[in-house]
């Protein structure tokens, strides 16, 4: 009696193990595959990159980045009217004495084909409006490296990076003071001379209450 208990508690744990191993197959090969291109720009220095991203189940198994350099301009949105010019994202080390480690903004263009054992894979073409959020923080950059290479000066471009940063810190999705930053960033397109540029970041020093180093 014991034995065919035995033997039937078995065959039981057998049927169920066997049901787990089906069900579990059939979850991975209806798992959804995605193949992910899309364009970025940094934050930090402008410097632009593409991205090629392989999911399965929404895990990460691939991830290829390629720096490019800039194209004519740069848009957060395809739908926005402004444009912001290039910078050369060389000028960022000139000016900090390192090297950027680079924080990435999804922007523009992206490409994505999902598919699963079962079925093709769907092509589905999206615009990521992510980056129109930091175009204020890109164009003020813009400005900071115009400046630079017109004075050559690295202190203030230095102190307009941290009236920036200040203004809208790049792991922010929104700047902390919009308007004042984007006065700043007005102010900054109009500035001509080195004496200009001096006496503007030290009015948005001591309206900031920011430490002058």
């Amino acid at each position: 009696m014991i034995t065919y208990m035995n033997r039937e508690k078995k065959l039981i744990l057998t049927v169920a193990f066997v049901f787990f191993l089906i069900c579990a197959l059939y979850a991975l090969l209806r798992g959804k595959w995605e193949d992910i291109h899309y364009s970025a720009v940094c934050g930090n220095c402008l410097q632009k990159a593409s991205f090629h991203v392989k999911k399965y189940l929404g895990i990460t198994f691939y991830k290829e980045c390629s720096l490019i350099q800039p194209d004519s301009n740069i848009n957060p949105s395809p739908d926005s009217e402004d444009k912001i010019s290039d910078g050369d994202p060389n000028l960022f080390e000139q000016i900090h004495g390192k090297q950027c480690g680079h924080y990435f903004l999804k922007q523009g263009h992206i490409g994505r084909r999902t598919s699963t054992f079962f079925e093709s894979g769907v092509d589905a073409d999206l615009h990521y409006l992510g980056g129109v959020f930091y175009f204020q923080r890109l164009q003020g950059i813009t400005s900071v490296y115009h400046l630079f290479e017109l004075t050559q000066d690295k202190k203030e471009a230095q102190n307009s990076f941290r009236i920036i940063d200040a203004l809208h810190p790049v792991k922010e999705k929104q700047p902390r003071a919009a308007q004042i930053l984007q006065m700043y960033v007005d102010e900054l397109e109009g500035i001509t001379s080195l004496e200009q540029w001096k006496r503007t970041n030290k009015e948005y020093f001591k309206m900031l209450q920011l430490e002058i180093k």
